[in-house]
Formats: C-alpha cells, sequence, structure tokens
C-alpha cells in the first residue's frame, strides 16, 4: 500500500518533516517514491506541490492522519473531491460544488 506521510529531517528539537509518496512498510526516513512539498511545524508553513498530491490521491494513494490534517487546511481535500471549498455561514457549514470544464 502506498502513503502520503511525514518524513522527518532537522536537528534535536527543530522537526522538520518533508511531504512524501512512500511504500506503507517502508521506514519513516526510508526511500521516498516522490517528494511532494514540506511541512515545518515550528513556522507552521506548508509548501506542497498540489498537482502531484492530488495525481498520487487519484491513484489510490492514502493518507496517514497528520498529512489528512494538512492537505484539509490547505483546501486541498476539497478541491480533490470535486468541491471548490468550505463555506461558513454562522453554525452551518456548506460546500459549494465546482464545476469543471467539459472536454469538447
Amino acid at each position: 500500500m502506498v502513503k502520503l506521510r511525514l518524513k522527518r529531517l532537522g536537528r534535536k528539537k527543530r522537526p522538520y518533516y518533508r511531504i512524501v509518496v512512500m511504500d506503507a512498510n517502508s521506514p519513516r526516513d526510508g526511500q521516498a517514491l516522490a517528494e511532494l512539498g514540506m511541512y515545518d511545524p515550528l513556522l507552521s508553513k506548508v509548501d506542497l506541490d498540489e498537482e502531484a498530491a492530488l495525481h498520487w490521491l487519484n491513484s489510490g494513494a492514502r493518507m496517514t492522519g497528520t498529512v489528512h490534517a494538512l492537505l484539509k487546511n490547505q483546501g486541498l481535500l476539497a478541491r480533490w473531491r470535486g468541491l471548490e471549498g468550505l463555506v461558513t455561514e454562522g453554525f452551518s457549514v456548506s460546500y459549494t460544488h465546482l464545476t469543471l470544464p467539459t472536454k469538447a
């Protein structure tokens, strides 16, 4: 099984992660199939190649919980599911559908 997960870099007490595509049985810092971006938890900064992430998600790759939360906060999961984004109105939550151009 292929997963989107985090690969830890950085030094002690200064974590820095890469968002990578790896086989589920490979070690945390092992060889990655592809690198999709980076995540710096100390600065709360996420840099992501969205097209590559969508490609891997459409190919059947799974996400770990942390990567799922990161992609959700970036709005990528809404795009993947065909929704434009989350629209909040007071306490109710509604999704707006994204219309894709048809092939002529």
